[in-house]
């Protein structure tokens, strides 16, 4: 019977609510959108933080799987590779690992059948698939026990290589396929979720590195990623201690072991990259302050609302009703506005996925996280369980507020207009100071990174990258092992693509700029040389061809270009930028002049002569400063990966084509890499930072615009409320002007507040922010100030239309206002 008489209460009060909030459409309608907005974004970022951040990797209990990784103690750098005298040793010596693979990846070149392709592969141990526990979704895996000869000529496809190339055919079990020259036979295809276990690879291989960890030569060389499954009711740190004990012992015998420290890492945290992993929870931090402003203006609208109906709560109380049945009433009333905010909250969730799947295209492994970007049970679950707490966050107070109604004052005549109490004024503006300062502080955390992506917008390239055609070349190994015939297959390419029509030039780099090429140590003959390697001075390194500078429109400033005679058997010369000129040589010309780089700090130093000086160009996304930058002719260095440049007198992308034909006619067997534009190249390159700026940048304007419509929801409802002291004040000859300022100085005073609150919260948010990003301090403050300042105007335009509407009031209809 108790059961029954709650349950029949609750439907009273829904049936009642209803009939509430049908009266009051237009509140119903404000407190629902506001709601829908602030869910929406939150379910939004919450299906990237489901499906990439913790959706569990396809493979058997992958809280058991980690990845073996170094950290070096002399340079600070983390998550490098192991040895094969390091995998041996966990392999052999690891108590408290039930199963340890490696892998080791590399681009080769596939033939045969279609055109040559360059794929990534994997040498793998055979019990790589045996430890993820992950079984082929056509024929088998590796099988351990299988004699070596047979086992090392056998290959494991994904599922991607046997649907794109191989048009998903289920006899291709058994056939051959041409990997680098040697043919492998095909036992296997993965499913089509294990592409990005770890790395995109096309095709796995046996390999054993027992061969590796014993010659001395290869043993040291740190390419393996090493996957080890822990034993029941180990964790990962006293497997962590474990994996160091075995390389401290090591290193008594080894000295490349020295200051090296294993460092083990959950598969599930090494699949997506530290910074994605930031964004993402910067993301998510964002959007829930945003919810809290969407609170915050819904609990100001429900205390007026409240306030507007103290007269039915005062009959209600003198019929009896308890305290506990007033709160259950406006709670009840709450979660019905909620779960229809929720309702439009998804509709608008579903948009804002789809927006986000179809702007992750810019990196190789963009599309597999858009792919994981979905409204699925748990995202409905998370919008579910936050429509609940927001009804926490805005009835809850107004609930309790209005189930204590003044008896006396409520219920006589009159006092269904009598003026809310001060200290309901004073919640509602402290709510109001509180939207505002959140703001504030969002304003400051994100306007750095806002910052950056303007800066990176507008900073000059230094070439052109209109009509331009960059195309990869990656020449296979076997093939082109010696320096002159790589030097002579890019010669022989630039001239067949130079004879193309429609080629205006032609030029090779193994760097295209905003890629940030490597570093390289120099000095300047006749200057004293640095003590020590680290002090020396650091330049980009770039690798071109003569014609390299006209196709990318890089201006010649000094001296000259380089030439068909700057071969492997003439002078050594170099081109340097005007960064370089400027700062090594600023009050003399440095054509002429001879630098001394290397490669790497204990490298044997090589002199350059400097024949010319070229512009500057950005080297990299959200470059602020320039740097200096070293050109050296490319048969003077050849290397096997070049990217051509071309300039088109027309669309470049219709010499795709031909272009592939040149190179096809050199070396029929050759592969080419990705075809695609240099403005393309660039729009990708800093995409992440712009489509992570415009996130942060517009969630920010929402909550100021979500702060601004608060202010003037108090204004308005204050100036409701003071329409008899209006006409009063009218009446005794008070000005339009007087009573407009009273009016607009309420959301001013309200602004100013809560960007000064905001302002002292924000300081040292930003000061962490700078720092972290190297920015200048002052003018983030600057930018600071001007967005407080922004921030209070806001408050003075949305008290405008409250103001202007009071003034407008009929002293004789006010003074019968009561």
């Amino acid at each position: 019977m108790r059961i029954t008489l709650i349950a029949e209460t609750i439907w009273q009060d829904i049936r009642n609510g209803v009939r509430v909030l049908q009266k009051s459409t237009g509140f119903a309608l404000a407190v629902v959108l506001t709601l829908g907005l602030g869910i929406g974004l939150n379910a939004a970022i919450f299906s990237m933080v489901s499906g990439i951040l913790l959706r569990e990797p396809p493979v058997k209990n992958p809280e058991r799987i980690a990845i073996a990784t170094l950290r070096n103690l002399d340079d600070g750098s983390e998550r490098n590779p192991a040895s094969a005298l390091e995998f041996s040793a966990w392999r052999q010596q690891g108590h408290f690992f039930e199963e340890v693979a490696a892998a080791a990846y590399d681009d080769v070149t596939m033939t045969g059948g279609r055109e040559p392709e360059r794929v990534t592969t994997a040498r793998v141990t055979p019990n790589y698939f045996d430890l993820l526990g992950v079984s082929a979704r056509v024929g088998r895996t590796f099988v351990p026990a299988t004699d070596e000869g047979i086992l090392q000529t056998e290959a494991v496809v994904s599922y991607d290589l046997w649907r794109n190339r191989f048009g998903g055919d289920p006899r291709i079990i058994g056939k051959g396929i041409v990997l680098a020259g040697k043919t492998y036979t095909v036992i296997g295809v993965m499913p089509e979720d294990f592409n990005y276990v770890f790395a995109p690879c096309k095709v796995w291989i046996p390999a054993s590195f027992v061969a590796e960890s014993a010659h001395p030569d290869e043993r040291d060389i740190r390419n393996l990623n090493v996957f080890v499954r822990l034993k029941n009711g180990v964790s990962l740190r006293q497997a962590e201690i474990e994996a160091s004990l075995i390389v401290q012992r090591l290193a008594q015998n080894n000295p490349a072991d020295k200051n090296w420290v294993p460092a083990l890492i959950e598969l599930r945290k090494m699949l997506v990259e530290p910074n994605t992993r930031t964004a993402i929870l910067c993301l998510m931090g964002v959007v829930g302050v945003v919810l809290m402003i969407a609170c915050a203006n819904v609990t100001g609208l429900f205390l007026s609302h409240s306030a507007s109906r103290q007269n039915e709560f005062a009959v209600r109380v003198a019929l009896g009703a308890s305290r506990t049945r007033l709160v259950q009433q406006v709670l009840l009333e709450g979660l019905l506005l909620a779960l229809s905010g929720c309702g439009l909250g998804l509709l608008a969730c579903l948009w804002c996925v789809k927006l986000l799947r179809a702007r992750l295209t810019f990196a190789m492994q963009a599309p597999w996280l858009a792919a994981r970007i979905e409204v699925n049970r748990d995202v409905l679950l998370f919008a579910l369980a936050v429509a609940c707490f927001t009804v926490l966050l805005f009835a809850l107070l107004p609930a309790l507020r209005s189930s204590r109604p003044d008896l006396h004052t409520a219920l006589k005549e009159g006092a269904r207009t009598a003026s809310p109490s001060g200290s309901r004024n004073r919640m509602r503006s402290t709510i109001v100071i509180g939207q505002v300062a959140l703001a504030v502080v969002l304003m400051a955390s994100t306007e750095t990174l806002v910052q950056l992506v303007i800066k990176e917008l507008h900073t000059p390239l230094g070439f052109d990258p209109r009509h331009v055609l960059v195309v990869n070349v990656s020449l296979d190994a076997p093939n082109y092992t010696d320096p002159t015939k790589q030097s002579a297959f890019f010669s022989n390419a630039i001239e067949r693509i130079q004879s193309l029509p429609g080629v205006y030039a032609v030029g090779l780099t193994q760097e295209l700029p905003e890629s940030y090429p490597s570093r390289i140590g120099f000095e300047i003959e006749g200057q004293p040389s640095a003590s020590r390697s680290e002090e020396r001075p650091l330049a980009g390194a770039y690798f071109v061809s003569s014609d390299y500078f006209e196709a990318m429109k890089v201006p010649l400033l000094k001296g000259r270009s380089f030439s068909l005679s700057d071969r492997s058997n003439a002078a050594n010369v170099i081109i340097v930028n005007e960064t370089f000129a400027k700062r090594c040589r600023p009050n003399e010309d440095v054509i002429g002049k001879f630098v001394r780089t290397y490669a790497t700090s204990n490298s044997v130093p090589i002199s350059h002569q400097i024949v010319g000086v070229v512009g500057d160009v950005i080297d990299r996304v959200g470059q602020n400063d320039k740097v200096p930058q070293i050109y050296t002719p490319f048969p003077q260095n050849p290397l096997n990966a070049m990217i051509i440049a071309i300039r088109a007198s027309g669309n470049p992308m219709a010499l795709a084509p031909t272009v592939r034909q040149s190179i096809w006619a050199i070396d029929k067997d050759q592969p080419i890499g990705t075809i695609e534009t240099l403005t393309g190249v660039i729009e990708r390159k800093g995409a992440s930072d712009r489509l992570l700026g415009g996130l942060l940048g517009s969630f920010t304007v929402l909550a100021l615009g979500l702060a601004a419509m608060g202010i003037y929801g108090v204004v308005s409802y204050l100036a409701t409320q003071r329409t008899r002291e209006v006409g009063l004040r009218m009446a005794l000859g008070a000005h339009q002007g007087s009573v407009f300022v009273l009016v607009v100085g309420k959301g001013v005073l309200l602004a100013a507040i809560g960007t000064a609150l905001g302002f002292l919260l924000a300081l040292p948010i930003l000061r962490i922010v700078v720092n972290a990003q190297a920015d200048s301090w002052l003018w983030s403050l600057f930018i600071l100030v001007m967005g407080c300042i922004f921030v209070v105007g806001l408050g003075l335009l949305a008290g405008f239309v409250p103001a202007r509407r009071a003034t407008r009031v009929d002293p004789m209809v006010a003074l019968r206002h009561e």
